[in-house]
């Protein structure tokens, strides 16, 4: 009887999973052979809003930012109260810089070092602790 509570009590989890997922429109990307899932900001709307005033960010979860052409985008931490790192991302999905973002710092500007055209924001220690840096591709849609 165990074993069956078990398997109904897990069926249930990952259906609430998928549907909070589903609900959140996470995408799945794939980085160095690992999956995470990100939340897309691909309009000035998302982008302005970023992750500001979140309390937490759930493990192997992050943000794509997604600009319409390559250039220079500007991040701050304004009203963002989680330690992030960030990850520009050139045309060809490729990692070109990362960067750590200190919690509520309205002062320090963040910019890749050469263009990008997305950023991927995750929690603060992410791309070290999975040893993914510069020259690392991702894939997505």
């Amino acid at each position: 009887m165990k074993k069956n509570t078990f398997k109904i009590i897990a069926a249930v989890a990952i259906v609430l999973l998928v549907l909070i997922l589903l609900n959140m429109q996470l995408k799945p990307v794939y980085i160095a052979g690992k999956i995470i899932f990100v939340e897309v900001a691909d309009n000035l709307n998302k982008r302005s809003q970023g992750l500001k005033g979140r309390k937490f960010l759930a493990k192997n979860k992050g943000m794509l930012f997604c600009f319409e052409k390559e250039g220079y985008p500007q991040f701050w931490m304004k009203d963002t109260l989680i330690p992030l790192d960030i990850a520009f991302i050139n045309k060809n999905k490729q990692i070109i810089d990362v960067q750590h973002m200190a919690p509520l710092d309205e002062q320090l500007r963040y910019s890749p070092k050469s263009k990008a055209i997305y950023a991927l924001e995750m929690n603060e220690g992410w791309f070290g602790s999975n040893k993914i840096g510069v020259g690392d591709k991702l894939i997505f849609k």
